[in-house]
């Protein structure tokens, strides 16, 4: 639902672990500024300097920046870069050279899992799920964490505990009344809801 405080439980669990390495929070491009705002408004001591809103590619600098940084050993502090899920395939490899201490994924269900069988994820999600799972600490924040089906919500799981609910077929055939037709698979079920 909206209006519970995901954003600010969000932001509170990652300021606990700020001393473990940058913060990245991965939102839909129409939330960047008001994820700024709260961050702004919420985390004690973040100045502009120290958050980055990353646009378009322009911005790798920033992450190329962070990156240099991190290189070290992470020196605590407050440093912080919003960016939106499609910005996350052009810039990958500038965001996989920084060893993110947290990583918010505001409305995780942006992650599908693609229902294809021996069909990877889209690049975007492929590219959320490793920045997630490389990261030390995860928060995943969504009012609505299966759009339409159980197996929409895999994704989320496996990135945050990798290998609870086996590999994404084993998930549907328990979990999504997986059936095969027409050789194809059908996943739009549920099954032990």
């Amino acid at each position: 639902q909206m209006g519970v405080g995901k954003t600010l439980q969000a932001i509170a669990v990652a300021d606990a672990y700020l001393d473990e390495g940058p913060l990245l929070c991965v939102v839909p491009a129409s939330m960047r500024y008001v994820w700024a705002d709260e961050l702004e408004r919420w985390m004690t001591d973040l100045t502009p300097r120290l958050l980055s809103v990353i646009f378009g590619s322009s911005d790798k600098f920033m992450l190329e920046k962070l990156a240099a940084e991190c290189k070290g050993g992470w020196k605590g502090g407050r440093r912080v870069v919003v960016t939106s899920y499609h910005m996350l395939t052009p810039l990958l490899p500038e965001f996989k050279a920084v060893r993110w201490g947290c990583v918010i994924a505001d409305e995780s269900h942006m992650m599908h899992t693609n229902q294809k069988f021996g069909k990877d994820e889209t690049k975007m999600t492929q590219a959320a799920f490793d920045l997630v799972r490389n990261a030390r600490y995860a928060v995943l924040t969504t009012g609505t964490p299966s759009l339409t089906k159980p197996f929409d919500m895999y994704r989320q799981v496996e990135a945050l505990r990798p290998g609870m609910l086996g590999d994404k077929w084993e998930f549907a055939d328990n979990y999504c009344d997986m059936r095969f037709e027409n050789g194809r698979s059908d996943v739009t079920g549920g099954s032990r809801l």
